[in-house]
């Protein structure tokens, strides 16, 4: 169709946060047929049932595979079998904590998997991508806020990852230019993504051991009011900020999501859309703190520790370009 409407979406990483929350909003859009893949290494079997019970009710179509997106031959077969005409890739793992131990499973699952994933989607003939990208990719900028002109400089192996999957993704447009073949391609670079669904039907399903090590402040923050940890550990407390702690740009998944469900309209022919998706605005890691304590009713005991290596004191975007050109 001319104006850029796609129904046949295949969905990496469908098992996990974002991801799961993108495949939902599909749903509840109706008239798309929704293929979600996840190989299960982190994402939660709850969730794809959750998803499919949700689709069933709405009497919308969503297929489940567990598949490794890195399976190259496999992930054709499948885009091929599903008429896929459009990807949306979210999977990957996404800790960057974690990435400074095993930097190795970083490139292997980010960088290795997306290059896999343009190779399937070329000999199927799929010619729509939008990537998760990241913040990270950016790593410690010296000016604020950061628009898509800031330069990408990561600090740690998952920006870096992110990085070279974003520019295996951009060459890949150009050459397929080149060729005169139809290839479009929105690389998305997120803030930190908080939040659930607002109804309340599915959220961060998070069991996996990597969490546990690695938390993202508001589940830490659940998981100590809820007694499943003793206490919240805040990493830095004299980062040049308002409070000492380190400063985010904290995006709702839902608001996320729905500028992913925007753009797969916008793509066409051989363009090459990139945005930062954020909110604009910084919030410290104690002032998240005060907001669960009032949203919770319950106190939440903290120490403060040592700064993590690789981590930047603040982070935020200025999301002026996504909501100006798409309208998000």
């Amino acid at each position: 169709p001319r104006d850029g409407r796609v129904t046949n979406v295949l969905v990496t990483g469908g098992a996990g946060f974002i991801a799961s929350h993108f495949a939902l909003m599909l749903v509840d859009s109706g008239g798309f047929n929704v293929t979600v893949v996840d190989d299960l290494s982190r994402g939660s079997i709850h969730t794809i049932l959750r998803l499919q019970e949700l689709a069933k009710a709405a009497g919308q179509p969503l297929h489940f595979a567990q598949l490794d997106v890195a399976r190259q031959f496999e992930m054709a077969a499948l885009l091929r079998e599903r008429a896929v005409e459009l990807v949306v890739h979210f999977s990957g793992n996404a800790y960057v904590g974690e990435s400074m131990v095993r930097p190795e499973d970083y490139f292997q699952n980010i960088t290795v998997s997306t290059v896999a994933l343009l190779r399937a989607m070329g000999s199927a003939g799929v010619s729509k991508l939008i990537f998760s990208s990241s913040c990270a990719t950016f790593g410690s900028p010296t000016q604020f806020p950061i628009t898509e002109q800031t330069p990408q400089r990561p600090t740690n192996p998952y920006g870096a990852a992110k990085l070279q999957a974003e520019q295996a993704i951009i060459a890949y447009v150009k050459a397929r230019k080149r060729e005169g073949v139809a290839f479009s391609a929105a690389l998305l670079r997120y803030f930190n993504v908080v939040g659930a669904d607002p109804r309340g039907r599915i959220g961060p399903h998070l069991r996996h051991e990597a969490n546990k090590l690695y938390p993202r402040i508001v589940d830490a923050a659940y998981d100590v009011v809820l007694g499943l940890r003793p206490e919240l550990r805040v990493m830095g407390s004299s980062y040049p900020t308002k409070d000492g702690s380190a400063a985010r740009d904290y995006i709702h998944v839902t608001d996320l999501v729905d500028a992913h469900v925007k753009l797969m309209a916008a793509l066409r022919g051989n363009s090459l859309l990139y945005y930062n998706v954020g909110n604009g605005m910084p919030y410290t890691v104690l002032e998240i703190i005060k907001v669960v304590e009032r949203v919770t009713g319950r106190p939440l005991p903290f120490t403060l520790s040592q700064e993590r290596p690789g981590d930047p004191p603040a982070l935020y975007s200025d999301p002026a370009k996504i909501k100006a050109e798409i309208g998000w």
